[in-house]
């Protein structure tokens, strides 16, 4: 079963308004909700929508720095073309088990439970592993079988299960990193990843939206907060981005545009607060940096506002 979408209309890119994709339309628990507050950008749909299309190559490694979209990204493409999603978060203590399933005792008999990596290759659908570098080396090193799978393959339990590849499996990894490790020690626990795991994928580089896209996405979340004003967050956001990438930060942290839409909800809920526009910036990330940089914020603030 598959479906014909106008790509334009479907993920609202102009530039592909006319242009017709056949995308899987399935519906079901694995196929995550769409969520109408995001927006897609023309180059990081392009490159996914390509790699999902076209295989252009083994896997898809999605990485930027926090809250730019990436997992958001990759749920909305499954949304809106009826992919089913198979998602693990990893970290330090995930192990083969978590990803290809384990045996388990069911009604009195031992059997097999799938786990999503198996359950992506045998119905079909995207596996995504998000934060790739906090697993293990040992895990990650294992999964190049399955990078390399083309028809079948034999999946790691006791029984040697034959598992024939469906064709719409595809393989995708988000991270903060590009896999040569965190150099700034800004995300902990960040690991480099070996070079012939990283020599299978295509890579995507997020960074945030243009500024009419990030204004267009508190629109959507409060369309009561007045224009000037959404203008003015995103251009106070961005100069905290500005501070955090220079050659002599002022700031440890960043305004991403996940934190946007927190501060642009607190706002409107404590609408009838003093100075509530600083009152919800304090929530919703003044009171997450160290005290020594919080009078230079509040200092930066008052230049915007």
């Amino acid at each position: 079963m598959t479906v014909e979408l106008d790509i334009g209309e479907t993920f609202g890119i102009e530039k592909f308004k006319g242009k017709i994709g056949s995308y899987p339309g399935l519906k079901g628990p694995e196929v995550p909700d769409v969520n109408p507050d995001f927006v897609f950008f023309l180059e990081s749909f392009r490159d996914l929508n390509g790699f999902v299309t076209s295989r252009l190559s083994k896997g898809l490694y999605i990485f930027g720095n926090a809250g730019t979209g990436k997992s958001d990204l990759v749920r909305n493409y499954c949304a809106l073309t009826g992919y089913p999603l198979f998602e693990v978060n990893a970290n330090t203590d995930t192990q083969m088990s978590d990803l290809w399933g384990e045996h388990t005792l069911v009604d009195g008999s031992i059997k097999w439970i799938p786990g999503p990596l198996h359950r992506a290759m045998e119905e079909g659908g995207i596996f995504c592993i998000h934060e790739i570098s906090l697993m293990r080396p040992n895990i990650i090193g294992a999964l190049n079988i399955v990078l390399d799978s083309t028809n079948r393959i034999v999946a790691p339990n006791i029984d040697r299960t034959v598992i024939d590849v469906h064709p719409n499996f595809r393989f995708i990894v988000t991270d903060n990193t590009n896999g040569t490790g965190d150099e700034r020690g800004v995300f902990l626990g960040r690991r480099p990843l070996s070079l012939d795991f990283l020599d299978r994928f295509m890579f995507i580089e997020l960074d945030y939206l243009p500024e009419e896209l990030e204004a267009e996405i508190i629109r959507r979340n409060n369309p009561i907060i007045p224009e000037e004003i959404i203008r003015q967050m995103v251009k106070f956001a961005n100069e905290t981005r500005k501070q955090f990438n220079s050659e002599n930060p002022t700031i440890s942290n960043i305004i991403t545009t996940r934190t946007l839409i927190l501060w642009s909800k607190i706002y409107t809920f404590a609408i009838k607060a003093e100075n509530n526009l600083l009152y919800s910036l304090k929530r919703a990330f003044i009171s997450k940096l160290p005290v020594s940089e919080q009078e230079g914020v509040v200092s930066m603030f008052k230049v915007f506002f």
